[in-house]
């Protein structure tokens, strides 16, 4: 027996249907399969799925690392912005200080305490011209 194909047109398509299958090419097909079942297909040294499960693993240390890098970045933006606030403080509480020490009260005070007195007269030296004298 020979083997014939039959052309059915429906609707503008066409589809092929083998008339006749032998039954020897049955009994080679499967006499194929059982030889290469116990075969196992490899892609060069690596099964594809020891490949997939190896990408797995890459992809969840690359994830540990960014979430553990994250997690370290975060602590040392809370310490600087801690640091930050304190120096705020502290630089606030200088101005105060300067403030306090430079007001007009204090000197008088401390110029009473170092046994300093008020000028009754005041001198001052007048220049005769543009230059400076000799």
């Amino acid at each position: 027996m020979t083997e014939r194909t039959i052309l059915i047109k429906r609707g503008g398509s066409c589809r092929w249907k083998p008339r006749l299958v032998r039954d020897d090419s049955r009994i080679l097909i499967a006499d194929f399969r059982a030889k290469n079942k116990n075969k196992k297909e490899s892609a060069g040294f690596a099964s594809p799925i020891f490949l997939i499960f190896l990408f797995f693993v890459l992809a969840l240390v690359f994830y540990l690392y960014s979430v553990n890098s994250r997690a370290a970045k975060g602590y040392q933006i809370r310490q600087v912005e801690k640091s930050i606030s304190e120096l705020q403080k502290e630089n606030e509480k200088l101005i105060i200080k300067e403030v306090e020490l430079k007001s007009l009260y204090r000197i008088e005070e401390e110029s009473k305490n170092i046994n300093m007195g008020n000028l009754r007269h005041v001198s001052f030296i007048e220049e005769a011209g543009p230059m400076a004298m000799r």
